[in-house]
C-alpha cells in the first residue's frame, strides 16, 4: 500500500448511520485529482485507494474507499454538484471536461 494516501475524518450524525466528511472541499479535490491522474496515466494507485476515513476524535480507523473507472461519473456528478453549490464554476469546468473524456474511453 502507498504512503500517500490521504486520511479523511468523518463524524457521524445525530441518531443516524449515516456519517459526513470533516474535510468536504478537500476530499472532493481529492477526487478529482485521483480521477484525473488515472486518467492521465500520471500516477498508479495501490488497488484503486482512493483514500481513508477515520472517526473524528477517536483513534478509530473507519476504512478505505475504493474508487474504480466505473464509479469515476458518479463520483464527478456528486463533485459537480458539490463545486456548483459552493460556486467554484472554473472547478466545476474541469469536471465536466474530465466527464466528457471519460465518455470517450
Amino acid at each position: 500500500m502507498q504512503d500517500d494516501i490521504p486520511i479523511f475524518n468523518i463524524y457521524y450524525l445525530d441518531d443516524s448511520t449515516d456519517f459526513s466528511i470533516e474535510e468536504d472541499a478537500e476530499f472532493h479535490n481529492h477526487v478529482i485529482d485521483f480521477i484525473s491522474d488515472r486518467i492521465d496515466g500520471i500516477k498508479e494507485y495501490d488497488d484503486n485507494i482512493l483514500c481513508l476515513f477515520k472517526i473524528s476524535d477517536t483513534d478509530i480507523n473507519y476504512g478505505e474507499a475504493k474508487l474504480e473507472f466505473s464509479g469515476y461519473l458518479k463520483s464527478l456528478d456528486s463533485c459537480l454538484s458539490f463545486f456548483t453549490e459552493s460556486e467554484e464554476y472554473e472547478k466545476c469546468k474541469e469536471i465536466i471536461k474530465l466527464k466528457e473524456i471519460i465518455k470517450l474511453q
